[in-house]
């Protein structure tokens, strides 16, 4: 099943306490991804997954970079296409070091930016880290087959697979959306991007 977690600074500089409160929201996932771990930090970010492993059980371990380690990605979910894909980025000059589905994503980036999301087949969720230009992508598939939650303010965005290991940071208000409950209460749904919590969102 696995699951994706993570802080991004919006100010260029983390919190001192946002690598252990990732580390907490990644314990919280232990249940979607038992038989590994993944965490990535620097400044500007502390990124973190739990895996379990379906695809190149030995050499799919995340984070995954490009050739240049300028590009990373954690990803919760499998792409349907990725061998098609990977044989057209090979043949452009791109150079894979594992048979994981994961590594297309950072590749298709490099080769497309953003719009790489029309070539994807799959049921994800992903974050694409561009340190080059110190951009984040965030993304889930067009059904929302693999969620992701989010919540922000100024200092900075949190996102997960799920709202209990979001909660896990302590900055979140746990109020009750009012807008969401009636929804919720005559369909069981609520409307993206509504949840039931007044701060959080989902993709």
């Amino acid at each position: 099943m696995c699951g994706i977690t993570g802080i991004i600074s919006k100010r260029g500089k983390l919190s001192t306490q946002a690598k252990a409160t990732v580390a907490k929201m990644n314990h919280a996932l232990t249940h979607r991804g038992p038989d590994s771990a993944g965490f990535y930090s620097d400044e500007i970010a502390a990124l973190a997954m739990r895996r379990l492993s379906i695809i190149d059980l030995a050499g799919g371990e995340q984070p995954v970079f490009n050739e240049t380690k300028d590009l990373l990605v954690f990803q919760n979910g499998e792409i349907y296409n990725y061998k098609e894909l990977r044989t057209k980025l090979e043949e452009s000059g791109h150079r894979f070091s594992t048979q994981s589905d994961t590594e297309v994503l950072v590749h298709l980036y490099e080769e497309h930016g953003e719009h790489m999301l029309a070539y994807l087949h799959g049921m994800f969720a992903f974050c694409i880290y561009d340190k080059r230009r110190e951009v984040f992508l965030l993304a889930r598939d067009r059904y929302g087959e693999k969620p992701l939650y989010y919540w922000e303010n100024n200092e900075e965005l949190a996102f997960s697979s799920e709202i209990m290991s979001l909660l896990e940071h302590k900055g979140i208000g746990r109020s009750l959306n009012l807008k969401a409950l009636p929804y919720y209460l005559r369909t069981s749904l609520t409307p993206e991007p509504l949840t039931l919590f007044k701060e959080v969102k989902t993709l």
